[in-house]
């Protein structure tokens, strides 16, 4: 049985960054990342509120795409002054190169990960700390 184009597509893909150049280039851009300014996103408290209240009982039920967007598209609002540091720190603006493996979970933010990430920056919005 012969592989499909787009498997091989995927698997030359994947052997391609495991290659030691290919690794290296990854190495050297997060040693760059890490070494440069420190990444900090300065948020005042409006800010925070906003971006506190789009995290709101995020958990708590499924997430529609619909819901997601509107979320994405009102933090995305309060920091696109900070559009270079979420960059730097390895987010990438929706419409810039390759999105996330997408998630089949009804609710991701229910998985243990996610979930944790979503509370650390409850705690962080709640405190007040900009990084």
């Amino acid at each position: 049985m012969e592989a499909r184009p787009e498997s091989r597509g995927c698997r030359k893909a994947l052997m391609l960054a495991g290659r030691p150049k290919n690794q290296l280039v990854m190495l050297v851009t997060k040693l760059d990342q890490l070494t440069g300014k420190p990444l900090a996103l300065r948020l005042t408290e409006a800010q925070r509120a906003t971006i506190h209240e789009q995290l709101r009982d995020l958990e708590q039920k499924e997430v529609s795409d619909e819901d997601a967007e509107n979320r994405l598209k009102a933090i995305l609002e309060v920091v696109k002054g900070q559009k270079d540091t979420l960059q730097a720190a390895g987010y990438r603006w929706p419409g810039q190169g390759a999105d996330p493996a997408p998630s089949s979970a009804l609710n991701p933010f229910a998985e243990e990960q996610n979930a944790k990430r979503l509370t650390s920056l409850r705690d962080h919005l709640a405190r007040g700390e900009d990084h």
